[in-house]
């Protein structure tokens, strides 16, 4: 049985699939690179523009055409994880929506793997919010430079944020969700 990043490389189209160079994704967001490092060997990476999905024709739902910037599907030591990324440069404002229907659509398809016999886990999904906030949205305790923290969409998948950075180890993100701290 195919891996289930293989599965979604296999279901995807290309042009929506990120490239990788030495387990590293390159994700480019207002002209800035941004890099997302793994080790392991069995790790895919989306990109989906709901308004270049022939799926939904020419004009879907403002609501419908929120998608987070990136997925990345990653089989971590026998356990798989969908991570939704979505990068915010001025405020965090409306990432929710993004974050939630790139879950979903990702959900949908692993359904339809599992209905199909292709694929019998249970992934966790979760959300990477990666943002560059002014010093004055961050509250006075805390310092801007590298603080991450989680969130929670309840009754969804948790969220982490990220911030001022633009090269992120996935690795070391589903490390500390292992371990059950409250940062990533």
């Amino acid at each position: 049985m195919r891996t289930l990043a293989e599965l979604f490389k296999a279901s995807i189209a290309k042009d929506h699939q990120l490239c990788s160079k030495n387990k590293s994704y390159t994700l480019e967001e207002n002209g800035v690179p941004y890099q997302f490092k793994t080790s392991s060997e069995h790790t895919a990476g989306f990109r989906i523009e709901i308004n270049n999905l022939k799926l939904f024709g020419n004009r879907p739902s403002k609501d419908v055409a929120k998608m987070c910037d990136a997925l990345f599907v990653v089989n971590d030591k026998q356990k798989d994880f969908i991570i939704a990324v979505e990068i915010k440069t001025k405020h965090k404002r409306k990432y929710k929506k993004q974050l939630r229907n790139g879950c979903r659509f990702f959900q949908w398809l692993v359904q339809l793997f599992q209905d199909c016999d292709h694929y019998s886990g249970n992934p966790l999904y979760l959300g990477l919010l990666v943002w560059f906030p002014n010093p004055s949205q961050v509250p006075k305790n805390l310092t801007v430079a590298g603080a991450n923290f989680k969130t929670s969409m309840p009754n969804e998948f948790d969220v982490y944020e990220c911030r001022n950075t633009t090269e992120l180890s996935l690795n070391d993100l589903l490390m500390q969700i292992k371990g059950g701290n409250k940062t990533a």
